[in-house]
This record gives structure tokens, sequence and C-alpha cells, in this order.
């Protein structure tokens, strides 16, 4: 009997090399995956502190309460200002928006000639499975 291997394995080789070719764009600009998740958060506009804290909490990207860590980091490079809520800066904007326009470009060219319906179907099953791997972490954080 033939077992096919765990889609957690499936999963991790699509993250681990599309976290490697993500990582290739941010070493050039000199940003970290966790500054690129707050770049991003904030790119729909300002936020106050405590919204920025949730956004990066609930992305995972960084140990609980080292979220403001990232902030820090962002406003010693110039790419966000602080204070009272979190916004990008100018030169932000001129790292961010090219950035993220390769980003965009690499990944139309991930799912270039791709069935629409495929597209679709892998993208329902990531979100079950987030949302369930989500709800078990709630689970084992609680006890």
């Amino acid at each position: 009997m033939t077992t096919s291997p765990p889609i957690t394995r499936f999963i991790g080789e699509a993250e681990r090399t599309l976290q490697a070719l993500l990582q290739h764009q941010l070493q050039q600009v000199g940003m970290t995956f966790a500054q690129w998740v707050a770049m991003t958060v904030l790119s729909g506009g300002p936020l106050t502190v405590t919204r920025f804290t949730e956004a990066i909490a609930a992305a995972r990207v960084v140990a609980a309460g080292e979220e403001l860590r990232v902030a820090d980091e962002l406003e010693e490079k110039g790419l966000i200002a602080g204070g009272s809520e979190f916004s990008m800066t100018e030169r932000g904007l001129d790292v961010f928006l090219p950035l993220r326009g390769k980003v965009g470009d690499l990944t139309t060219s991930l799912v270039a000639e791709m069935p629409g319906d495929d597209l679709a179907a892998t993208r329902r099953v990531l979100e079950v499975l987030t949302h369930r791997a989500a709800q078990l972490l709630v689970g084992t954080t609680a006890r």
C-alpha cells in the first residue's frame, strides 16, 4: 500500500520556497520579513499603536510582546513615523511601493496559466487549514 505524503509537507515546501523568493527581494532593500509585514499593514493608511500592535500580533511574525520592536526598527530607518499612530514616511513609500510592485510581478508570474478554478480551490483549502490551525493554536496556548 502506497501512502501519500502528508499535506503539510507540500504546504511547508511551498511556504519555504516562497519565503526564500520574498527574502531575496527584501535583502535588496535591507528589510526583514517582519518589517515587510509591518509596512504592508501600514500601506492601508495610518494605524494607532494599538491597531498596529494587534495587526502584527495577528500576523505571527514576531514573538508576543515584540510587536513594537518592529516599529522601532522601521522608525530608525526613517520608513515610518511614530507617535500616537504609525504611518509610512515618504522614504518608506519610496522603498515599499517598488518592492510591492516586484513582489506583485513575481506572484503574477507564479500563477500565470493556472486555471482560475484551481487557484480558487487552493485559496479555499488554505483558508480552511489556516483557520483550523489558528483554532488549535488558541487551544494549545490557553492550557
